[in-house]
């Protein structure tokens, strides 16, 4: 399938250890999935808070780790 996790800048960056991203495969997998063409249109972002709120509030506790 052709689809990408966007994940926050934020949230990103407070998971690089020693210059890579970790990421818990589980959340990766669970995380909510968009098609290329939704990211690039530009009058609906509703993509975003779905990813906002995903990693957000579920995914503090792993970045912590």
């Amino acid at each position: 399938d052709n689809m990408s996790v966007p994940v926050p800048y934020r949230t990103a960056s407070s998971m690089v250890r020693d210059g890579k991203l970790v990421l818990d495969q589980s959340r990766l997998e669970h995380a909510p999935k968009i098609a290329p063409e939704d990211m690039q249109n530009s009058s609906d972002h509703s993509w975003r808070v779905k990813a906002d709120h995903y990693w957000m509030h579920k995914g503090r506790h792993n970045a912590e780790k």
